[in-house]
């Protein structure tokens, strides 16, 4: 080996000799430091009470606030509350409507395609005799679940909303037509 190539390994040697003599050996002997413990102490102080004013002579005089208990709920109403209804008229389909981009001229169009392809029924299932190559259709407005796959997929059929909405969909496709409901829609005389 050359000399060059040992002159840095000879300067760390002499360097950790240095250092070792300067700490006086304590270095390698030394025990590791103890292990720090950290107690914080929290002091909380007790909330002060809200000063006592003397009640003037001309104050109403403090009235505890009273626990009004909730009104009481039949269970007949309560499972009505919590279950949508599965019939629908006319004067319950309208409200439903007012929520939807239908034009306020087609609702009573609307209201009887509904009647005749479902009777109102927002869990009827219809078309199944023509599976598999197409139906069912499902719903107030029995939308065909294959004929309008990607509506099916993306809206719950048996919601009377929804349905109705995706009906609206359906017509707007059809360029503002009732043609999709083929049947209904002839027996009614809707273009």
């Amino acid at each position: 080996m050359r000399r060059a190539a040992l002159l840095p390994v000879a300067l760390v040697a002499v360097a950790a000799v240095l250092w070792l003599a300067s700490v006086g050996g304590q270095a390698l002997t030394a025990t590791p430091p103890a292990p720090v413990v950290v107690i914080r102490t929290i002091v909380v102080a007790e909330p002060t009470p809200p000063p006592q004013v003397p009640p003037s002579e001309g104050a109403p005089p403090e009235v505890a606030p009273t626990q009004v208990p909730p009104p009481a709920v039949g269970t007949a109403a309560l499972a009505q509350a919590q279950e949508p209804r599965r019939y629908y008229d006319a004067e319950a389909l309208l409200p439903l409507l007012q929520r939807t981009f239908w034009p306020r001229e087609t609702w009573s169009d609307v209201i009887r395609l509904v009647m005749c392809e479902s009777g109102g029924d927002r869990l009827a299932v219809g078309d199944i005799d023509l599976l598999p190559f197409d139906g069912p259709s499902k719903g107030l407005g029995q939308v065909n679940v294959l004929a309008h796959a990607v509506y099916a997929a993306m809206f719950d059929l048996f919601d009377a909303w929804q349905n109705l909405t995706v009906m609206h969909l359906i017509w707007r496709d059809a360029g503002g037509s009732f043609s999709p409901w083929r049947k209904c829609s002839a027996a009614l005389g809707l273009e």
